[in-house]
């Protein structure tokens, strides 16, 4: 990657940090800094990754770096011990830094280290979709949030996450639109059906993030028409397999 693309990535982040040192000292501005950071990261990141406005098919690279500073600026309130906080920013930097970098590299289409920045990505990946069911049925729980607008929310995440998926699998090109929404709603019913259980944040959005792991890894090899036994296996069922154990260990 070139010097100025490390300059303008090395600027963000340090922006970024002092955005979020900002909420830790002054947490009744934690929604106009929100909104202000998000705002700030999505017009640094068009930059440093050379994205115009009329290459829409590139827009899905957005979504993993602005769902984690959302996430980050949101778990660095529930963060109980001040000096925690500040290791808590500076290590989210290191992966905000570590994704900007990677997104570059798999835009660039740089072959020499396609593996390793291809494995940073996903692994980012499963943990911003984690966290965002985690975050989510946590506000349906402490803010008594109306069923159908959580459920709504997830539905459009589900979306976000799934059009990421996409690009990050170079599969925009095919035609995927029912795969999306039955993701989506297969997501949005599992929601609903655990808002019955009397289950933490915690747990349900394990379970949510397990039934979308394994949803995807399925579309994934369908539409990459790549669908076999030894892949089933390994990408599907032994994912189902933890799934029904970790339900069967739940207190009931």
């Amino acid at each position: 990657m070139s010097f100025s693309f490390e300059k303008k990535t090395f600027l963000t982040v340090s922006l970024i940090i002092l955005g979020l040192e900002f909420t830790i000292f002054f947490p009744s501005f934690f929604l106009l800094t929100l909104f202000t950071l998000t705002l700030f990261l999505f017009f640094a990141l068009s930059s440093i990754l050379k994205i115009k406005p009329k290459e829409q098919s590139l827009y899905p690279i957005f979504v993993l770096p602005l769902v984690l500073l959302v996430e980050a600026s949101i778990v660095l309130q529930v963060i109980p011990d001040f000096s925690l906080k500040h290791l808590f920013v500076f290590g989210f930097a290191l992966l905000l830094y570590l994704v900007t970098s990677s997104l570059g590299v798999l835009k660039s289409h740089i072959i020499s280290y396609s593996l390793i920045i291809f494995n940073i990505i996903t692994m980012s990946f499963l943990l911003a979709v984690f966290f965002a069911y985690v975050v989510l049925y946590n506000f349906y729980l402490v803010f008594n949030l109306p069923l159908w607008i959580t459920m709504i929310a997830v539905f459009f995440l589900t979306s976000l996450f799934f059009r990421f998926n996409l690009w990050k699998n170079d599969l925009l090109e095919v035609n995927s639109k029912t795969y999306s929404f039955v993701l989506s709603l297969i997501l949005m019913e599992t929601f609903w059906a655990l808002s019955f259980w009397p289950f933490l944040a915690l747990s349900s959005g394990f379970i949510i993030f397990l039934v979308y792991y394994i949803f995807l890894d399925l579309f994934n090899l369908l539409l990459k028409r790549s669908l076999d036994k030894k892949s089933l296996l390994g990408q599907v069922v032994v994912p189902s397999v933890v799934l029904v154990i970790f339900l069967f260990s739940m207190k009931w």
